[in-house]
């Protein structure tokens, strides 16, 4: 009945009966039209719901993004811009915050509320459905996003302020009157014929302009409005120093779009679950996304070697479907990374006899086979680089070997070159000259890697084969003192990850021995630069890596049990009552780290 009433009539009728109309009790108080008798901020929103497989209601939730507070979760909603009514508003922010395109079905009302300086907030609140689900979105990095059963919902709300769980309750009775028929056909993988998918897709798209145009929503059958790539905003990687596919960036964004291995893939969805010890120690994992078509990627005229090397690698594979992982070097002024593969030797147990002998030959003359460990590519400041030069240094014209707007580029050509008696001198000239500097990049690296290794000398049966370190560190805060400012550590390349249970005797109870020794000697190296030991004093310190026919004969064991060559895949167990749509909306992942 109050939905009909005018505020002040409520506040009249609460006199008359004696009773004080506190804040909580007016946020229960939805108006049907705009207040008119106060002046206010207005803010907008959505209440997103879908009928999940097993049949029960799911609401859409997303995190907040102040420090602090990322377990806090409400509706996705905003303040309403200039010239911009409460309905455009809330179907802006949910598309910005939760990057859910969506369609209004009710009005929920306006909702009160006072903000934390006093002043008098109206909330309008809409219930609505999802006509798409892009993967990346305006906030992709900073939000987090959920689709959580109602009581989990009232949990997550509790904390939050008096119009939050008074919206729910309004949206639930509506939705129980309506009948769920409106949000049972949802737009994901089963489109029914009938929902009009276009009506806000590309109308919401086109008002963000900073939002990546990139993706439509899990594959090309999900939406019939999906987006090509014809004027894209994806751009190469130019931070990129390793690897053998070339990693997209999309503009304005904190991510980087990695080409699909299905097992690797399948090991960032089963990670914080089945290994949650590693998640401190890999970069974020947003998910997976499908592109349309191959990107009309913009050629800059006269473009470095190393620029023109992931051009090439981008047009000869037809690159399709990615992973979405943190750019570890987003917001560095000057990013300087060294890429380190790990192990004794490349492994699969989906390599062809070809190509084990053809990987075990190309380590034989590197640093790997005696360090646990080769360099795969790094970048650095040059050493004459002035602080004012390097603020004007461009990424994207590195050039391969020689030094351009004072940057050195190598490859990983150059690092199959180096001997053991070379390292200390690549890792000396790729940490700032300063010796203030590089002490405390060194002790901060000395201690990543030393958590690193115990936390690797406790997970069993885990073969990292083939994957590699990242180290990264901006050189423009360590010319400014501040030394470890953007320093990061992340193990990376999880394409041939596998779980052993044979081969050789215990296997299973066996940390990856070959990984283990691979970090003590990095760190063997990093400790005699801090020291200044000498060549002598490093030999006699360096651990010995263990037979290499010990991993040989598990990656064999591992490759004999498969039915067929192909990425060796680990599965999350699922609950016995979990239904096919638990996870998220018909099968589609949550971006939830």
């Amino acid at each position: 009945d109050f939905c009909a009433k005018d505020i002040g009539m409520v506040e009249c009728e609460a006199a008359a009966a004696g009773v004080e109309l506190d804040e909580v009790l007016r946020a229960h108080v939805p108006l049907r039209e705009r207040p008119s008798h106060e002046s206010f901020k207005a803010r907008a929103g959505c209440v997103m719901l879908y009928v999940s497989g097993t049949g029960g209601l799911k609401v859409l939730l997303v995190s907040s993004r102040r420090p602090g507070k990322e377990s806090s979760y409400s509706f996705p909603s905003g303040t309403e811009e200039p010239g911009e009514d409460s309905h455009d508003t809330a179907l802006r922010e949910t598309c910005e915050e939760a990057g859910i395109v969506a369609q209004t079905v009710a009005d929920l009302g306006w909702y009160r509320s006072v903000s934390k300086t006093g002043l008098p907030v109206w909330s309008r609140f809409f219930l609505g459905r999802a006509v798409a689900q892009p993967q990346v979105w305006k906030e992709f990095g900073q939000r987090h996003r959920a689709w959580v059963s109602l009581p989990d919902a009232r949990k997550k709300l509790s904390d939050q302020r008096p119009p939050s769980l008074a919206v729910l309750e309004v949206a639930e009775r509506i939705c129980r009157e309506m009948g769920t028929a409106w949000v049972q056909s949802s737009f994901l993988r089963r489109p029914r014929k009938g929902i009009p998918a276009k009506l806000s897709w590309k109308r919401q798209l086109s008002g963000i302009a900073d939002l990546p145009t990139i993706l439509s929503a899990e594959g090309s059958d999900t939406c019939d409005d999906s987006m090509d790539l014809q004027n894209s905003n994806l751009t190469f990687y130019y931070n990129q120093v390793g690897g053998h596919a070339c990693l997209m960036k999309p503009t304005d964004s904190e991510t980087v779009l990695k080409p699909i291995n299905d097992g690797e893939a399948e090991f960032y969805d089963a990670m914080p679950e089945r290994f949650p010890a590693l998640l401190r120690f890999t970069p974020k994992y947003f998910g997976r996304i499908k592109v349309n078509a191959k990107a009309n990627i913009n050629r800059v005229q006269g473009v470095s070697e190393k620029t023109r090397i992931w051009q090439s690698r981008w047009t000869s594979n037809d690159f399709q479907e990615f992973i979405v992982l943190e750019d570890l070097a987003h917001g560095l002024a000057t990013p300087c990374i060294m890429d380190i593969k790990m192990g004794c030797r490349q492994r699969s147990p989906q390599y062809s006899e070809a190509k084990k002998l053809h990987k075990a030959k190309k380590h034989e003359d590197t640093t790997a086979p005696a360090l646990g460990f080769r360099i795969c590519g790094l970048q650095h400041l040059s050493e004459d680089q002035t602080r004012d030069e390097a603020n004007s240094a461009r990424r994207g014209s590195h050039d391969m070997g020689d030094e351009a707007d004072g940057m050195v580029f190598k490859d990983k050509f150059w690092g199959k070159k180096l001997k053991q008696t070379d390292m200390a001198g690549v890792f000396a000239q790729w940490l700032p000259s300063s010796r203030p500097a590089r002490d405390s990049l060194i002790r901060f690296f000395l201690a990543r890697l030393r958590d690193l290794k115990q936390m690797l000398e406790a997970l069993q049966g885990v073969r990292f084969w083939s994957g590699s370190i990242l180290l990264v560190y901006d050189a423009q805060p360590v010319m400014e003192s501040d030394h470890v400012a953007g320093a990061t550590l992340r193990m990376l390349d999880f394409a041939h990850t596998a779980i052993v249970d044979g081969g050789r005797e215990g296997a299973a109870q066996l940390p990856h021995a070959e990984y283990i020794v691979g970090v003590s000697n990095v760190m063997v190296f990093l400790e005699a630069l801090l020291n200044d030991k000498s060549w002598d004093s490093i030999a006699k310190n360096l651990v010995d890596t263990p037979p290499i026919e010990l991993e040989d004969l598990e990656v064999n064991h591992l490759a004999a049990s498969m039915p067929k060559p192909r990425s060796p895949r680990i599965q999350t167990p699922k609950s016995p009552d979990s239904g096919p749509d638990d996870d998220g909306l018909d099968s589609l992942p949550d971006c939830e780290v």
